[in-house]
């Protein structure tokens, strides 16, 4: 499987890394263990409602990532990280990817 890493993760992952370097470390460990393991990863927690797609990684109680897994193309695009607080998806506001 290919891993693609969108601009606004390089962008928000770096922001996150400004705050505290052992979120750095974290975030490199999820990464690697969810390359290796896919689903069976331990930082895997669930398949997004209304999105496509989209799987959701928690990399601390704080810190999510977005993914987009396209199996008929193998390829996994890191859409998005976000800190819990960021992130708002409700039926009236929705980030997008």
């Amino acid at each position: 499987m290919e891993f693609w890493y969108s601009n606004k993760f390089k962008k928000s992952a770096k922001k996150i890394w400004k705050s505290n370097l052992k979120y750095k470390l974290k975030i490199n460990d999820c990464i690697k263990d969810f390359q290796k393991k896919l689903f069976n990863s331990k930082y895997y927690r669930k398949k997004l409602k209304n999105y496509k797609n989209c799987h959701s990684l928690t990399v601390t109680w704080d810190i999510r990532i977005v993914i987009e897994i396209l199996i008929k193309d193998n390829k996994c695009y890191f859409l998005n990280i976000w800190t819990h607080s960021d992130l708002e998806i409700s039926s009236e506001k929705r980030n997008k990817f």
